[in-house]
């Protein structure tokens, strides 16, 4: 294993005093690895935030299984979104529809252009 960067043992020190941690840093810098290493090292639980499945099903595969991987859509979906699936899963409505449903009858025009 490398030698921890200066921010990867300031990362790993704050981690194992408690505190709670959240790592911003550019694409391709760390972030990901310095987080695996930290919950290799420990027995807590914890949840990793993904920008897309993608990155959630690698970060699965590079964390135990304390670690919860997923995208910010994906635990919204489990916490409330499923209430939703026939909703989510219904045809879609053209906008014009969607105006009539709320009342908007009229033409509505933006500078120069009309979008009736």
């Amino acid at each position: 294993m490398l030698k921890p960067t200066d921010e990867q043992a300031a990362a790993a020190d704050a981690f194992h005093a408690g505190e709670h941690l959240a790592l911003q840093a550019g694409a391709g810098t760390g972030k990901t690895t310095t987080l695996a290493q930290l919950a290799h090292a420990t027995q807590r639980r914890g949840r990793y935030l993904a920008y897309n499945r993608a990155i959630a099903q690698d970060a699965t595969a590079r964390f135990p299984k304390s670690v919860l991987c997923k995208t910010a859509h994906a635990l919204a979906y489990a916490a409330v979104g499923y209430r939703y699936t026939r909703r989510l899963n219904a045809p879609r409505r053209p906008a014009w529809q969607t105006g009539q449903a709320l009342g908007i009858t009229k033409a509505l025009r933006v500078g120069e252009r009309d979008l009736s």
